[in-house]
């Protein structure tokens, strides 16, 4: 009104009135909010300014329009719901929506109460940008989960024993002649040399380096025999002569399959440790809409160290458990298979399984060999 009505009044004289308009305690307020300066030494434009900021809403828009949404008759007349109706309704600004808008609205309010990382990342998203598309809201989610799922990777499960890379790393003797330029205490090296020592032998159980009251595959059970302490990948039942590692899954072991969501298809994938690399078969990359494919620079071997005929390979997100990740899985003909590469990444599943699967009966010897039908050779070595 002052800026329309009141264009011929000078700045002064509008910054009085509007002053003026406020009571005590809002007076109050805002002079403190303004201090050091005066209320009476701020221009037209700052005292608007500092007014709007002082008595901004408390509420965002969205969580008006959530309120709006949510609205329920709780007693006292009809009238006076009505009244209450309408005004949340014109302080929501509900109407002036556009589709998309909406949709994010309703796709934000849908997400479960345990969900709540990805309701405050879409909130943030909708409140800086407000025409975001739906689409476009759900890539700044997903981008964001890839992003907390990567530094869950690097951080690893805290205090946990199955940070089998980066432990292995550590524990390499350093007996290539080469000195740390910094000089340490002698017990201090002693310490360390021993340590190594003590790390420097694989574990014949699991493969990883550590001392052997600590091996993580002493309470899982072998795909290969069904016997507890080892994982099928070192399975002393399926050693060869030369005293190499034969990786296999027999027809008769033990399967354990996860349902995993890639692009948001659910896919059944059969557990095996012993494969290097996760695997989709053809009908299952087809399913998800054929994503491009590059070409695999790995070469891939199955159980008989024969190579094994590789379309290519994508990176893609992946839901599993709750959880979302991103990995390379390879495509071929063969089942669809979750490897080390994608286990890995999962450190409470992965604990509750070093720890001991379900007992599962072991399938009858007559069982019907279609049920096995390209999954003779599931375990997978890689080399570069």
């Amino acid at each position: 009104m002052l800026t329309e009505e009141g264009a011929d009044l000078n700045e002064a004289t509008r910054r009085r009135l509007l002053i003026g308009a406020l009571g005590e305690m809002e007076y109050n307020r805002f002079a403190n909010r303004v201090l050091p300066k005066k209320v009476n030494e701020l221009s037209w434009n700052e005292t608007v300014k500092a007014l709007k900021t002082c008595f901004a809403a408390t509420k965002s828009v969205f969580q008006e329009r959530f309120e709006f949404l949510r609205m329920s008759y709780s007693g006292g007349t009809l009238s006076e719901y009505t009244e209450f109706v309408k005004e949340k309704f014109v302080r929501s600004q509900v109407g002036k929506l556009t589709d998309e808008q909406m949709c994010c609205l309703v796709w934000t309010l849908g997400l479960r109460t345990d969900e709540t990382e990805v309701r405050v990342r879409a909130l943030q998203t909708l409140e800086t940008k407000p025409d975001t598309t739906l689409v476009q809201l759900e890539e700044q989610v997903t981008r964001f989960l890839t992003i907390k799922a990567d530094a869950k990777a690097i951080g690893g499960v805290t205090g946990s024993r199955y940070n089998f890379e980066v432990n292995a790393v550590r524990a390499k003797p350093r007996d290539n002649g080469v000195q740390s330029g910094t000089s340490a205490a002698s017990g201090s090296a002693t310490t360390s040399k021993s340590s190594s020592k003590s790390r420097s032998k694989r574990c014949d159980r699991c493969g990883w380096r550590h001392n052997r009251g600590s091996c993580s595959a002493k309470n899982a059970r072998c795909f290969g025999c069904n016997e507890k302490g080892h994982f099928v990948r070192f399975c002393p039942n399926s050693r060869e002569a030369n005293g190499q590692a034969l990786v296999h899954a027999s027809k008769e072991s033990v399967k354990i399959r996860e349902m995993v969501k890639i692009k948001t298809v659910p896919i059944e994938m059969m557990v095996d440790t012993g494969s290097e690399v996760t695997m989709l078969s053809v009908s299952d990359w087809e399913k998800i809409g054929k994503p491009q494919l590059k070409a695999a620079r790995e070469k891939i071997l199955t159980v008989d160290k024969k190579p094994m005929k590789i379309m290519g390979s994508f990176e893609c997100n992946f839901k599993w458990r709750g959880y979302v990740y991103r990995g390379r899985a390879y495509v071929g003909a063969t089942a669809s298979i979750l490897g080390l590469d994608w286990i890995n990444m999962n450190g409470p599943w992965l604990q509750a399984f070093m720890e001991g699967i379900p007992e599962d009966p072991v399938p009858k010897e007559k069982s019907p060999k279609k049920n096995f039908k390209g999954r003779e050779m599931l375990c997978i070595y890689v080399t570069f």
